[in-house]
C-alpha cells in the first residue's frame, strides 16, 4: 500500500510544481515564456519542480519514516511526478504535433526518477534540515535546469 501512496505522492508534488511555475509565469515571466523560454524561466521552473519534490519526499518521510525512502517507493514517487509531465505532453496538442517522441518523454522520467533517487536517498542517510540535503537541492535543481536547457536547444 505504501508505495501507491508514494506514486500519489509524487503525483500531488508534480501538480504543486506546475502550479508555482503558473504562479511564476503570472506574476513574473512574459508572455512568450511558453513558447520561447528564457534562462532565468529555465532555472525557476527546475527549482520550483525540485523543491516540490523534495517537500513531498520530506513530508512522506515524516509520515511514514524510513519504508517511504526505499527503491520501490522512490521509484513509484518518481513515476508519479514524471506522469504531469507525460499527460501535459498528450493534452496540450503536442503529441499530434509532432507524433509521440519517445526519447524525449524516455529522458523526462529518467531525469525525474533520477532526481527522485537522489533526494530520497539522501534524506535516507541524512537528516532535515542540513547542508546536505540543501546541496542535494542545489545539485538537483542545477541537474534539472541544465536538461531543461538541453531539450531547449534539441
Amino acid at each position: 500500500m505504501l508505495p501507491i501512496t508514494l506514486f500519489f505522492y509524487g503525483f500531488l508534488a508534480g501538480c504543486a510544481g506546475l502550479l508555482l511555475q503558473i504562479l511564476f509565469l503570472t506574476f513574473f515571466g512574459e508572455e512568450t515564456a511558453i513558447t520561447n523560454p528564457g534562462l532565468v524561466f529555465l532555472f525557476a521552473a527546475a527549482l520550483a519542480e525540485e523543491t516540490t519534490k523534495l517537500l513531498f519526499l520530506i513530508q512522506a518521510f515524516r509520515r511514514y519514516a524510513i519504508p517511504s525512502l526505499t527503491l520501490p517507493s522512490l521509484l513509484l514517487f518518481g513515476f508519479g511526478f514524471a506522469l504531469i509531465e507525460v499527460l501535459l505532453f498528450f493534452f496540450t496538442g503536442s503529441s499530434s504535433r509532432e507524433g509521440i517522441p519517445l526519447l524525449p518523454l524516455s529522458a523526462n522520467i529518467l531525469v525525474h526518477l533520477a532526481t527522485t533517487l537522489f533526494l530520497g536517498f539522501l534524506l535516507k542517510y541524512f537528516p532535515f534540515p542540513g547542508r546536505f540535503v540543501f546541496g542535494g537541492l542545489a545539485f538537483v535543481t542545477l541537474l534539472h535546469a541544465l536538461y531543461n536547457l538541453f531539450r531547449l536547444n534539441t
